[in-house]
């Protein structure tokens, strides 16, 4: 569970949160257990649980909330979902065939549809989120096509979570050091991993990385 505490922002100093990739609201349920009033843009590609937060009585003040279901990368276009048994690892990229072992679970993907893609900065100007306070990105492997469609927004964003992966778990993805070099270079500076996620062996698989703004 993530300690808010560590990412540097008073609960009354939060005023507004962008969740990419939130699956059922883990993360979103839980900021909003924290902060005190922020306003959210709430992201989910997958229609069934898009539709669940968009029907979720705790979200229902649509001047706090905008639930958009879509996919988020470096360019608009549509495209294939490919959805795991384990809904947290469904993604727009095909799993390696050694990610189960890793993580001993059922990963096994399939097809289910397509999904339109958005650029974060097209989703945050469409619905009115200049400054962000905190930015939380877990796609599943697409992080790095987030980031690159996303280059107002970081500029913008005083704090940033998002996920890192140290062993390749998705075809084509972008492990920890590339993520790091991209976000250090819009400016950010990384301060620490605030959940990490390990295999049976003890061996690093994952992490949400913590980085801020400096100033």
């Amino acid at each position: 569970m993530l300690d808010f505490s560590l990412v540097g922002l008073e609960p009354d100093a939060c005023h507004t949160v962008v969740d990419v990739g939130a699956n059922a609201g883990q993360f979103l349920f839980a900021a909003l257990g924290h902060y005190t009033a922020p306003r959210c843009l709430v992201v989910e590609m997958l229609p069934d649980l898009a539709a669940r937060l968009r029907d979720d009585p705790r979200l229902a003040d649509r001047r706090r909330f905008v639930v958009v279901q879509a996919a988020v990368g470096d360019r608009e276009e549509e495209r294939p979902v490919l959805r795991s048994v384990h809904s947290e690892a469904s993604s727009l990229l095909p799993l390696r065939r050694e990610a189960a072992g890793l993580y001993g679970i059922d990963l096994e993907q399939f097809e289910a549809g397509t999904v339109q893609v958005r650029t974060l900065d097209a989703l945050c100007a469409e619905h009115g989120f200049g400054e962000v306070d905190l930015l939380k990105i877990d796609v599943q492997g697409y992080e790095e096509p987030v980031l690159r469609g996303a280059p107002l927004t970081l500029v913008r964003t005083r704090r940033l979570i998002i996920e890192v992966e140290y062993v390749p778990v998705y075809q084509g993805q972008t492990l920890v050091e590339g993520i790091r070099a991209v976000v250090e270079g819009a400016g950010f500076e990384y301060v620490c991993n605030v959940t990490e996620y390990r295999s049976r062996e003890g061996k690093l698989l994952h992490a949400d990385a913590l980085f801020r703004r400096p100033g």
